[in-house]
């Protein structure tokens, strides 16, 4: 073997050493055959390769999805939210894929800076758990009408906001993950509109000062326009989808349970376009260019249930001689429903839903909650 050969040999073998160790992309640079082994990063521009370079990315309860709404199953779920409405000192930061909010909780003049005083979130569907805030995520598309990671009747958004917690009943956030039931993501959908949402305004101000990956501006709790977190949220916050998934990106710990408000607020076309001047995290010696787009692809719904809620309190299944419900349906024991929707065992007229038991095993058509 001549070392023109041997070479290339330990060129591969050390690609796959760092693919096995690490589980993601490799960067190395063709000069000199030097070889870089990146830390745990990732990039949209691979997005459809994350399978491939992250294994967790391959699971069976991926994110996000379409909601069908039709489809989704009526159960009684509600969210409670504490310290939403404080003002507090944030940290936004640009990390080369998305543009982030944290709460700056070293600085002992943020509002909260107690861990009880921090935001958190309650939920009926998860028992009296604690998930406080760890850190607010914003997704957008190079499109006005295609920014969101979800969909709902196969409709994007324009933007769509994360907000991640964690459950207290674990020592961290990196034990958390590690859970099913270690992370509870809330999701607001944002459409356009004619003129600037005020409420989001504080955040689009200090965008051009994190155009560069990896630098951060404060949004001071004093700033002229009060910063609410919960103001990035609809005003009806009971109306809901609720699926169990994973973090929507590497290394997509299927860990998550999803709640995505129905209803959502606005952003106009200006503030839009500020998210699209932040850059990538630059590679190797590549000029560091716009993020225009940082949605990851839709993946499949792989069987799970979608439920839904909604400010009229959905009920479970009930009993009809208790609680009568107008009905709308007719057996396919071994037809297709063509125009309507399967329930179970029966199928649905269009502007009915399906209601079923938190089992999945009594179903019903009915036209409201």
């Amino acid at each position: 073997m001549n070392f023109s050969s041997k070479f290339q040999l330990n060129i591969l073998n050390i690609l796959i050493i760092c693919l096995i160790l690490f589980g993601y992309q490799t960067n190395f640079k063709q000069t000199y055959g030097e070889i870089i082994c990146k830390g745990p990063t990732f990039t949209y521009k691979d997005r459809y390769e994350w399978p491939i370079l992250f294994p967790g990315c391959s699971g069976d309860r991926q994110s996000p999805i379409n909601i069908d709404s039709r489809l989704a199953n009526c159960a009684p779920f509600s969210l409670v939210l504490t310290n939403y409405l404080l003002a507090y000192n944030l940290i936004a930061r640009n990390n080369g894929d998305l543009a982030q909010l944290t709460i700056n909780d070293d600085d002992d003049d943020t509002i909260g800076s107690a861990a009880n005083n921090l935001p958190y979130i309650q939920t009926s569907y998860t028992g009296d758990t604690r998930y406080q805030l760890n850190n607010i995520q914003f997704h957008w598309g190079q499109n006005d009408d295609q920014g969101s990671e979800h969909c709902i009747d196969d409709k994007f958004a324009a933007a769509e906001i994360i907000f991640v917690h964690n459950n207290q009943n674990y020592d961290n956030f990196d034990d958390a993950l590690t859970h099913r039931d270690g992370l509870l993501v809330v999701s607001t959908m944002l459409d356009l509109q004619d003129n600037d949402n005020l409420d989001l305004q504080p955040f689009i101000d200090v965008l051009p000062y994190i155009v560069e990956f990896n630098t951060t501006a404060p949004i001071d709790s004093a700033h002229t326009v009060p910063f609410y977190l919960g103001r990035l949220m609809p005003q009806d916050k009971q109306s809901m989808y609720l699926y169990e998934g994973c973090i929507s990106h590497p290394p997509c710990h299927q860990a998550a349970t999803w709640f995505i408000f129905s209803k959502r607020i606005g952003i106009s076309r200006e503030q839009l376009s500020k998210f699209r001047q932040l850059k990538w995290e630059p590679i190797g010696d590549q000029q560091s260019t716009r993020i225009l787009d940082n949605r990851r692809p839709l993946q499949p719904i792989n069987g799970r249930t979608v439920y839904r809620s909604d400010a009229y309190g959905c009920k479970n299944f009930v009993d009809s001689n208790t609680i009568p419900l107008k009905k709308h349906y007719t057996y396919h024991q071994s037809q297709p429903c063509n125009n309507w929707y399967k329930c179970g065992q029966l199928c649905c007229q269009p502007g009915y839903y399906c209601q079923s038991d938190l089992n999945g095993s009594q179903f019903d058509c009915i036209s409201s909650c």
